[in-house]
């Protein structure tokens, strides 16, 4: 049974991108049911046969306890009459214009919209809770990496067939966003450049699981290069391929956040990596090397987009630098109850003024995960959730630290989770569940390989 539930999770995973990365309610609410049916599978299965666990409490409560406070306060600000908490305002305003007494008053200024963002958050957080358990096997571990990067590879095919052969569509639509900009089957080019350099990072992860069994323990560096690409096995040729398409499609998006938080994560992935190899340096900065120099190859051939898109980085700057600020002004009104999770774009469109142009379109997101956490959640709320996964970070690094076999694993959820949370502070990428979904299955294999007491 914990076989069937693992499999049918990194089906999911990999299926999740296929449909513009599941962020349409039906693809969403679908991906929900399916996570949360396998959810209680594992607690049949659990309670059925129960099995000593490898993860200790202390290490995954703070962040449990985190995250379920914060959910929980998400489904109460759908609720009308919330005891001791003062509904939005606009409600009584809606009253008073109506000439009636308010019907329903909540938190929320949209409470379908609450319930809506909360079970998908509920969803991420099933997600994570099962790539814990069931990566506890090294093995299984393995089978998600490679599950992410076969499938992440198929996606980036996908992508260069389309802007290569012109057919400027999504599946069996005709494109309607970033036209020149290689999206795969996602919509916004950004969000793409996040799953695909979270791929990259799985698709290194498991590359420097080759190397370190082919690379030898001294001689010089021609000798050592020679040498280590005689070593490696066909599964390492086959990654070094993956990473060239992955690369080539990450570029080829223009996305200059994505593109620099996918190149950051990477160098976080490399410090993760030469501070688990700590007693191997030299074996390390030759893997970083060889990467480094196929990474330029990849840029030479693909990047020109890119590159013409850097001398343009003022663009459009000004406008994000205006939403952020009016929507930090909203999160002063109610910085405690917030205005309930999903609702941005209501606050978004009766705060915007004078101050954006008319050729700036309306927007449904602040460009900046924690603000508009902080304005859904109000500001303490929000901590905790951000609270909640930078100590799954925190838990990771430790096992970087103090693992001495498969530590590849923690290090490839750093260097995804230092991709993610920095692009969330200049997009929504985020908030599209396919993205979210990769993050947290390579979150829960790392977290479930960072403790000795791992299965391996």
């Amino acid at each position: 049974m914990p076989q069937i539930i693992f499999r049918s999770l990194a089906a999911m995973i990999a299926l999740a991108p296929l449909p513009f990365a599941s962020n349409r309610p039906w693809a969403w609410s679908l991906l929900a049911l399916g996570v949360g049916a396998l959810l209680v599978a594992w607690a049949v299965a659990e309670l059925r046969s129960p099995q000593r666990s490898a993860i200790p409490l202390r290490w995954h409560a703070p962040a449990s306890a985190a995250f379920l406070l914060a959910l929980l306060w998400a489904f109460a600000q759908a609720c009308p009459w919330l005891p001791g908490v003062a509904p939005h305002p606009l409600w009584e305003a809606a009253a008073r214009a109506l000439g009636t007494a308010s019907p329903f008053a909540a938190v929320s200024l949209d409470p379908g919209a609450s319930i809506g963002r909360a079970m998908r958050l509920l969803t991420y957080g099933a997600t994570f809770w099962l790539a814990l358990h069931l990566c506890r096997d090294t093995g299984r571990a393995r089978q998600l990496l490679w599950v992410i990067v076969l499938s992440g590879t198929a996606y980036a095919i996908y992508g260069l067939i389309v802007q290569f052969s012109s057919l400027d569509s999504i599946l069996w639509y005709r494109k309607w966003a970033y036209g020149n900009s290689l999206t795969s089957t996602f919509v916004n080019r950004n969000s793409y450049a996040t799953y695909a350099g979270m791929v990259a990072i799985a698709a290194l992860a498991l590359l420097a699981s080759e190397e370190e069994r082919a690379t030898p323990v001294a001689g010089a560096v021609t000798t050592r290069l020679v040498d280590a690409l005689d070593g490696l096995r066909g599964r390492a040729y086959a990654l070094l391929g993956c990473l060239l398409i992955v690369g080539s499609a990450l570029l080829m998006t223009e996305s200059r956040a994505g593109i620099a938080s996918a190149a950051a994560g990477i160098a976080v992935f490399f410090l993760a990596l030469a501070l688990y190899r700590r007693r191997r340096h030299g074996h390390t900065a030759l893997y970083a090397g060889i990467v480094l120099f196929a990474m330029l190859l990849v840029v030479m051939v693909s990047g020109q987009g890119f590159l013409h898109r850097l001398t343009l980085a003022g663009e459009n700057l000004h406008d994000r630098a205006t939403v952020w600020t009016m929507t930090r002004e909203a999160i002063a009104v109610r910085p405690l109850a917030g205005t309930g999770l999903g609702t941005f774009d209501d606050v978004y469109l009766a705060q915007r003024d004078e101050r954006l142009p008319s050729r700036t379109h309306p927007s449904v997101h602040a460009h900046n995960t924690y603000l508009e956490n902080a304005l859904e959640l109000g500001i303490p709320v929000s901590i905790l959730l951000t609270g909640a996964v930078a100590w799954l970070g925190a838990w990771c690094l430790h096992g970087v630290a103090v693992r001495r076999r498969h530590g590849v694993y923690p290090c490839a959820a750093v260097g995804a989770l230092s991709l993610c949370g920095l692009h969330a502070g200049f997009d929504f990428s985020l908030q599209i569940p396919a993205v979210t979904l990769c993050l947290m299955g390579l979150l829960g294999a790392g977290c479930a390989q960072a403790n000795r007491t791992a299965v391996t």
